[in-house]
């Protein structure tokens, strides 16, 4: 229904992804987004995202996160705080690699795969990180590289929920 009403302002992108890479596709993609509370309001670019990168891929988590490079500026704000200011928190860069080199395939896409004590002790100080954030009355968000955002974010999920996932080129570059 939502493509429908879009056919009628942009018939050429609503087809072009309807055929490559197909509805099916595109519905994974919207969800995916809307797993993590990311606004589609702008379903245009969402669909512009998609056709453009659909040559290359048809996997539904690459091009959702193709998509939210589109609508960095639209994910960022909502998480700015009232003084108009994003408030964030980064890993450190040995941590970041050392995530890079866990990452692992499986059938639900890209996971953090570390050793039980490494993944405990990085989840903690993600909590905390978090906690004193809240403390200060900020939105929790992670930034990270591009290549271990969605793996931490499902990292994240179960046991802080709340946190926001970023990557780094979905920030305004103000």
């Amino acid at each position: 229904e939502l493509l429908e009403n879009l056919q009628q302002s942009y018939p050429s992108i609503v087809n072009e992804v309807q055929n490559t890479p197909g509805l099916g596709t595109v519905q994974r993609v919207l969800q995916a987004l809307l797993r993590e509370r990311v606004p589609i309001r702008d379903m245009v670019i969402v669909l512009e995202a998609i056709a453009d990168n659909a040559h290359e891929t048809t996997d539904a988590d690459i091009l959702a996160e193709r998509a939210r490079g589109y609508l960095g500026r639209t994910i960022a704000n909502q998480y700015r705080s009232f003084d108009g200011v994003l408030h964030v928190f980064t890993l450190a860069p040995a941590t970041e690699h050392t995530i890079s080199e866990h990452l692992q395939q499986t059938a639900q896409g890209w996971v953090v795969n570390l050793p039980p004590d490494m993944a405990q002790q990085l989840m903690t100080d993600v909590a905390r990180q978090m906690e004193g954030m809240a403390t200060q009355s900020h939105e929790p968000v992670l930034v990270t590289s591009q290549r271990i955002r969605l793996p931490m974010r499902r990292f994240t999920q179960r046991n802080l929920p709340t946190l926001a996932v970023l990557s780094f080129n979905e920030l305004p570059q103000e």
